[in-house]
Protein backbone atom coordinates (compact mmCIF):
# COMPACT_ATOMS: atom_id res chain seq x y z
CA UNK A 1 0.00 0.00 0.00
CA UNK A 2 2.67 2.36 1.15
CA UNK A 3 4.78 1.58 -1.44
CA UNK A 4 2.37 2.49 -4.67
CA UNK A 5 1.80 6.02 -2.42
CA UNK A 6 5.88 6.60 -1.84
CA UNK A 7 5.80 6.40 -5.86
CA UNK A 8 3.35 8.58 -6.48
CA UNK A 9 4.34 11.39 -4.61
CA UNK A 10 7.60 10.98 -5.90
CA UNK A 11 6.83 11.40 -9.44
CA UNK A 12 4.35 14.56 -8.15
CA UNK A 13 6.98 15.93 -5.46
CA UNK A 14 10.05 15.59 -8.62
CA UNK A 15 7.69 17.37 -11.58
CA UNK A 16 8.10 13.93 -13.58
CA UNK A 17 4.12 13.86 -14.63
CA UNK A 18 5.03 14.39 -17.98
CA UNK A 19 7.84 11.87 -18.02
CA UNK A 20 6.58 9.28 -16.43
CA UNK A 21 4.27 5.99 -16.76
CA UNK A 22 2.68 4.01 -13.24
CA UNK A 23 1.70 0.72 -13.28
CA UNK A 24 -0.19 -0.67 -10.49
CA UNK A 25 0.34 -3.95 -9.89
CA UNK A 26 -3.89 -5.13 -8.52
CA UNK A 27 -5.18 -8.17 -7.87
CA UNK A 28 -8.69 -10.43 -8.04
CA UNK A 29 -8.03 -10.28 -4.18
CA UNK A 30 -9.24 -6.96 -4.27
CA UNK A 31 -13.24 -8.89 -4.33
CA UNK A 32 -12.64 -11.34 -2.25
CA UNK A 33 -16.02 -12.17 -0.39
CA UNK A 34 -18.00 -10.19 -3.12
CA UNK A 35 -19.88 -13.23 -4.68
CA UNK A 36 -20.53 -11.32 -7.84
CA UNK A 37 -19.36 -13.34 -10.75
CA UNK A 38 -17.99 -12.42 -13.39
CA UNK A 39 -16.00 -9.11 -11.48
CA UNK A 40 -14.86 -6.18 -13.46
CA UNK A 41 -14.12 -2.89 -13.44
CA UNK A 42 -16.99 -1.72 -11.56
CA UNK A 43 -17.90 -4.75 -9.31
CA UNK A 44 -17.47 -3.75 -5.24
CA UNK A 45 -14.28 -4.49 -3.35
CA UNK A 46 -14.64 -7.07 -0.37
CA UNK A 47 -10.84 -8.17 0.43
CA UNK A 48 -10.85 -11.09 2.82
CA UNK A 49 -7.18 -10.66 3.72
CA UNK A 50 -5.04 -7.90 4.97
CA UNK A 51 -3.36 -8.16 1.05
CA UNK A 52 -6.66 -7.43 0.20
CA UNK A 53 -7.30 -4.87 2.25
CA UNK A 54 -3.24 -3.52 1.07
CA UNK A 55 -4.22 -3.85 -2.57
CA UNK A 56 -7.41 -1.99 -2.44
CA UNK A 57 -5.46 1.25 -0.42
CA UNK A 58 -2.80 0.73 -3.68
CA UNK A 59 -5.78 0.94 -6.40
CA UNK A 60 -7.49 3.77 -4.74
CA UNK A 61 -4.41 5.75 -4.32
CA UNK A 62 -3.53 5.23 -7.74
CA UNK A 63 -6.55 6.83 -9.01
CA UNK A 64 -6.49 9.29 -6.61
CA UNK A 65 -3.13 10.79 -7.88
CA UNK A 66 -4.21 10.09 -11.81
CA UNK A 67 -7.38 12.37 -11.23
CA UNK A 68 -5.88 14.98 -8.91
CA UNK A 69 -2.19 15.25 -10.22
CA UNK A 70 -3.35 14.23 -14.01
CA UNK A 71 -0.14 11.24 -13.66
CA UNK A 72 -0.27 8.53 -16.70
CA UNK A 73 -0.96 5.99 -13.86
CA UNK A 74 -3.18 3.13 -14.13
CA UNK A 75 -4.28 -0.43 -12.10
CA UNK A 76 -3.95 -3.60 -13.42
CA UNK A 77 -6.64 -6.12 -11.82
CA UNK A 78 -5.16 -9.25 -12.67
CA UNK A 79 -6.77 -12.36 -11.73
CA UNK A 80 -4.38 -15.42 -11.07
CA UNK A 81 -1.28 -15.83 -13.54
CA UNK A 82 0.94 -18.39 -13.56
CA UNK A 83 4.21 -19.58 -14.98
CA UNK A 84 7.12 -21.92 -14.25
CA UNK A 85 9.00 -18.89 -12.37
CA UNK A 86 5.68 -19.39 -9.40
CA UNK A 87 7.56 -20.03 -5.52
CA UNK A 88 6.19 -23.21 -4.39
CA UNK A 89 4.72 -21.43 -1.53
CA UNK A 90 1.90 -20.77 -4.26
CA UNK A 91 -0.70 -23.83 -4.36
CA UNK A 92 -0.51 -24.47 -8.43
CA UNK A 93 3.18 -24.55 -7.96
CA UNK A 94 2.96 -26.92 -4.62
CA UNK A 95 0.40 -29.52 -7.10
CA UNK A 96 2.70 -29.58 -10.26
CA UNK A 97 6.15 -29.76 -8.35
CA UNK A 98 4.54 -32.59 -6.40
CA UNK A 99 2.88 -34.40 -9.19
CA UNK A 100 6.91 -34.63 -10.60
CA UNK A 101 8.13 -35.47 -7.13
CA UNK A 102 6.13 -38.30 -6.62
CA UNK A 103 5.85 -39.30 -10.41
CA UNK A 104 9.95 -39.56 -9.20
CA UNK A 105 9.22 -41.33 -6.42
CA UNK A 106 11.41 -38.68 -4.40
CA UNK A 107 7.31 -38.49 -2.13
CA UNK A 108 4.53 -39.97 -1.69
CA UNK A 109 1.65 -37.20 -1.56
CA UNK A 110 0.18 -33.70 -1.57
CA UNK A 111 -0.92 -32.08 1.69
CA UNK A 112 -3.42 -29.20 0.53
CA UNK A 113 -6.34 -27.37 2.04
CA UNK A 114 -9.41 -26.08 0.52
CA UNK A 115 -9.85 -27.94 -2.49
CA UNK A 116 -13.23 -26.50 -3.43
CA UNK A 117 -12.03 -23.05 -3.97
CA UNK A 118 -12.18 -21.66 -7.80
CA UNK A 119 -9.92 -19.69 -9.67
CA UNK A 120 -9.56 -17.95 -12.82
CA UNK A 121 -6.02 -19.18 -13.91
CA UNK A 122 -4.21 -17.77 -16.59
CA UNK A 123 -0.24 -17.73 -17.91
CA UNK A 124 2.05 -14.91 -16.75
CA UNK A 125 3.40 -13.93 -20.50
CA UNK A 126 -0.40 -13.00 -21.52
CA UNK A 127 -0.86 -11.01 -18.67
CA UNK A 128 2.12 -8.88 -18.72
CA UNK A 129 1.82 -8.34 -22.37
CA UNK A 130 -1.73 -6.73 -21.26
CA UNK A 131 0.46 -4.49 -18.70
CA UNK A 132 2.28 -2.85 -21.59
CA UNK A 133 -0.87 -2.28 -23.33
CA UNK A 134 -2.22 -0.70 -21.22
CA UNK A 135 0.86 1.77 -20.49
CA UNK A 136 0.98 2.16 -24.37
CA UNK A 137 -2.52 3.95 -24.23
CA UNK A 138 -2.62 7.88 -24.25
CA UNK A 139 -5.55 7.87 -21.88
CA UNK A 140 -4.84 6.12 -18.73
CA UNK A 141 -7.48 3.52 -17.25
CA UNK A 142 -7.62 0.37 -14.75
CA UNK A 143 -8.64 -2.95 -16.10
CA UNK A 144 -9.30 -6.58 -15.44
CA UNK A 145 -7.27 -8.68 -17.05
CA UNK A 146 -8.40 -12.54 -16.68
CA UNK A 147 -9.19 -15.61 -19.06
CA UNK A 148 -12.99 -15.88 -17.71
CA UNK A 149 -13.12 -19.56 -17.21
CA UNK A 150 -12.78 -20.81 -13.60
CA UNK A 151 -11.52 -24.20 -12.33
CA UNK A 152 -11.41 -25.30 -8.95
CA UNK A 153 -7.78 -26.51 -7.36
CA UNK A 154 -9.64 -30.06 -7.20
CA UNK A 155 -9.98 -29.80 -10.90
CA UNK A 156 -5.94 -28.38 -11.38
CA UNK A 157 -4.84 -31.55 -9.41
CA UNK A 158 -6.78 -34.03 -11.33
CA UNK A 159 -5.38 -32.52 -14.43
CA UNK A 160 -2.09 -32.43 -13.58
CA UNK A 161 -1.93 -36.24 -12.38
CA UNK A 162 -3.36 -36.84 -16.22
CA UNK A 163 -0.46 -34.99 -17.52
CA UNK A 164 1.64 -37.91 -16.37
CA UNK A 165 -1.08 -40.81 -16.81
CA UNK A 166 -2.46 -40.85 -13.18
CA UNK A 167 -6.26 -40.93 -12.44
CA UNK A 168 -7.46 -39.35 -9.31
CA UNK A 169 -10.33 -41.03 -7.15
CA UNK A 170 -11.51 -38.64 -4.52
CA UNK A 171 -12.17 -41.54 -1.26
CA UNK A 172 -14.16 -40.65 2.07
CA UNK A 173 -13.04 -42.37 4.81
CA UNK A 174 -13.98 -41.36 8.49
CA UNK A 175 -15.01 -38.12 7.27
CA UNK A 176 -11.93 -37.45 6.11
CA UNK A 177 -11.18 -37.15 2.22
CA UNK A 178 -8.12 -38.09 0.27
CA UNK A 179 -7.23 -38.20 -3.36
CA UNK A 180 -6.12 -41.61 -4.32
CA UNK A 181 -4.76 -43.24 -7.47
CA UNK A 182 -7.40 -45.16 -9.08
CA UNK A 183 -5.21 -48.08 -10.26
CA UNK A 184 -3.25 -48.53 -7.11
CA UNK A 185 -5.16 -47.29 -4.08
CA UNK A 186 -2.58 -45.70 -2.90
CA UNK A 187 -2.82 -41.69 -1.67
CA UNK A 188 -1.64 -38.99 -3.60
CA UNK A 189 -3.62 -36.28 -2.14
CA UNK A 190 -4.62 -35.51 1.56
CA UNK A 191 -6.30 -32.86 2.87
CA UNK A 192 -4.80 -30.64 5.70
CA UNK A 193 -7.35 -28.46 7.36
CA UNK A 194 -4.63 -25.84 8.52
CA UNK A 195 -4.27 -24.60 5.13
CA UNK A 196 -7.69 -23.13 4.91
CA UNK A 197 -7.57 -19.53 5.38
CA UNK A 198 -10.10 -17.68 8.18
CA UNK A 199 -12.03 -15.91 5.22
CA UNK A 200 -12.01 -17.85 2.46
CA UNK A 201 -12.36 -16.62 -0.84
CA UNK A 202 -14.49 -19.29 -2.69
CA UNK A 203 -14.94 -17.98 -6.27
CA UNK A 204 -12.85 -15.50 -8.75
CA UNK A 205 -13.95 -15.46 -12.06
CA UNK A 206 -12.94 -11.98 -14.09
CA UNK A 207 -14.59 -10.23 -17.01
CA UNK A 208 -11.97 -9.10 -19.47
CA UNK A 209 -14.47 -7.50 -21.84
CA UNK A 210 -12.84 -3.57 -21.26
CA UNK A 211 -9.33 -4.74 -22.05
CA UNK A 212 -10.31 -7.13 -24.56
CA UNK A 213 -12.14 -4.02 -26.38
CA UNK A 214 -9.79 -1.16 -25.83
CA UNK A 215 -6.48 -2.68 -25.67
CA UNK A 216 -7.52 -5.66 -28.08
CA UNK A 217 -6.27 -7.66 -25.76
CA UNK A 218 -6.83 -11.58 -25.24
CA UNK A 219 -5.22 -14.59 -23.52
CA UNK A 220 -3.22 -16.89 -26.06
CA UNK A 221 -3.05 -19.90 -23.12
CA UNK A 222 -5.96 -21.71 -21.65
CA UNK A 223 -5.79 -23.79 -18.70
CA UNK A 224 -5.20 -26.79 -19.90
CA UNK A 225 -2.18 -25.40 -21.97
CA UNK A 226 -0.75 -24.54 -18.40
CA UNK A 227 -0.43 -28.10 -17.43
CA UNK A 228 -0.59 -30.01 -20.51
CA UNK A 229 3.37 -30.27 -21.32
CA UNK A 230 5.36 -29.52 -18.12
CA UNK A 231 5.02 -32.85 -16.39
CA UNK A 232 4.63 -35.17 -19.02
CA UNK A 233 7.81 -37.16 -18.75
CA UNK A 234 9.26 -37.53 -22.09
CA UNK A 235 8.27 -36.76 -25.34
CA UNK A 236 9.24 -38.80 -28.78
CA UNK A 237 9.36 -37.96 -32.16
CA UNK A 238 7.92 -40.47 -34.30
CA UNK A 239 9.67 -43.65 -35.73
CA UNK A 240 10.25 -43.42 -39.13
CA UNK A 241 8.78 -46.24 -41.68
CA UNK A 242 10.56 -49.33 -42.61
CA UNK A 243 11.69 -49.38 -45.80
CA UNK A 244 9.06 -51.00 -48.34
CA UNK A 245 11.71 -53.26 -50.34
CA UNK A 246 11.52 -52.69 -54.63
CA UNK A 247 13.07 -49.34 -54.92
CA UNK A 248 11.19 -47.57 -51.97
CA UNK A 249 12.53 -46.28 -49.13
CA UNK A 250 10.35 -45.93 -45.89
CA UNK A 251 8.48 -42.43 -45.26
CA UNK A 252 10.82 -40.56 -42.66
CA UNK A 253 9.19 -39.86 -39.42
CA UNK A 254 7.41 -36.16 -38.78
CA UNK A 255 9.40 -34.17 -35.79
CA UNK A 256 8.32 -33.49 -33.10
CA UNK A 257 6.19 -30.29 -32.45
CA UNK A 258 5.07 -28.78 -29.18
CA UNK A 259 3.29 -25.83 -29.08
CA UNK A 260 4.32 -23.75 -26.17
CA UNK A 261 3.43 -20.12 -24.64
CA UNK A 262 4.89 -17.03 -25.59
CA UNK A 263 8.39 -16.86 -23.65
CA UNK A 264 9.09 -19.72 -22.72
CA UNK A 265 12.52 -20.57 -21.67
CA UNK A 266 13.90 -24.03 -22.85
CA UNK A 267 16.69 -25.58 -20.51
CA UNK A 268 19.31 -28.30 -20.63
CA UNK A 269 18.47 -30.79 -17.72
CA UNK A 270 20.65 -29.37 -14.99
CA UNK A 271 18.04 -26.58 -15.51
CA UNK A 272 21.28 -23.62 -15.66
CA UNK A 273 21.93 -23.84 -19.07
CA UNK A 274 19.69 -22.18 -21.58
CA UNK A 275 19.10 -23.70 -25.06
CA UNK A 276 16.45 -21.40 -26.09
CA UNK A 277 14.05 -17.96 -25.11
CA UNK A 278 11.42 -18.12 -27.17
CA UNK A 279 10.39 -14.17 -27.20
CA UNK A 280 9.18 -13.98 -30.76
CA UNK A 281 5.63 -14.94 -31.88
CA UNK A 282 6.29 -18.07 -34.51
CA UNK A 283 9.94 -18.78 -33.24
CA UNK A 284 11.09 -22.35 -33.36
CA UNK A 285 13.77 -24.92 -32.39
CA UNK A 286 13.81 -28.69 -33.30
CA UNK A 287 14.50 -30.52 -30.45
CA UNK A 288 13.71 -33.74 -31.30
CA UNK A 289 14.10 -35.08 -35.06
CA UNK A 290 11.87 -37.88 -36.76
CA UNK A 291 13.66 -40.97 -37.19
CA UNK A 292 14.91 -41.55 -40.98
CA UNK A 293 12.55 -43.89 -42.91
CA UNK A 294 14.45 -47.59 -43.86
CA UNK A 295 16.05 -47.79 -47.05
CA UNK A 296 14.77 -49.72 -49.95
CA UNK A 297 16.71 -52.69 -52.21
CA UNK A 298 17.41 -49.73 -54.46
CA UNK A 299 19.96 -48.01 -52.15
CA UNK A 300 22.24 -51.07 -51.77
CA UNK A 301 25.09 -51.20 -53.40
CA UNK A 302 25.59 -55.04 -54.15
CA UNK A 303 23.43 -56.19 -56.84
CA UNK A 304 22.98 -59.39 -54.86
CA UNK A 305 21.20 -57.44 -52.12
CA UNK A 306 18.99 -55.55 -54.17
CA UNK A 307 17.79 -58.46 -56.06
CA UNK A 308 15.39 -59.71 -53.68
CA UNK A 309 13.10 -57.62 -51.62
CA UNK A 310 15.60 -56.25 -48.98
CA UNK A 311 14.67 -53.38 -46.72
CA UNK A 312 15.96 -52.17 -43.17
CA UNK A 313 13.80 -51.46 -40.61
CA UNK A 314 12.86 -47.11 -39.80
CA UNK A 315 14.88 -45.39 -37.31
CA UNK A 316 13.11 -44.12 -33.92
CA UNK A 317 12.67 -40.87 -33.19
CA UNK A 318 14.30 -38.87 -31.31
CA UNK A 319 13.17 -38.57 -27.66
CA UNK A 320 13.52 -35.53 -24.69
Amino acid sequence: ALGALRILEEIRFNNLEKKTKFYQAGTSELYGLNEKKPQNETTLFHPASTYGVAKVYAHWITVNYREAWDLHACSGILFNHESPLRGIEFVTRKITLGVAEITKEKKKSISLGNLNAKRDWGYAGDYVNAMWLMLQKKTPSDYVIATGEMYSVREFVEKAFNAVDTEIEWVVDDGEESGRCKKTGNILVDINKDFNRPAETDYLLGDATKAKEELNWKPQVNFNTLIDFRYQPNFKAERGNDGLGKKKTGRSGKDLILKVPLGTQIFEEDNNTLIEDLAKTDQKIIIANGGKGGIGNVRFKRSTNRAPRKKTEGHKGEKI
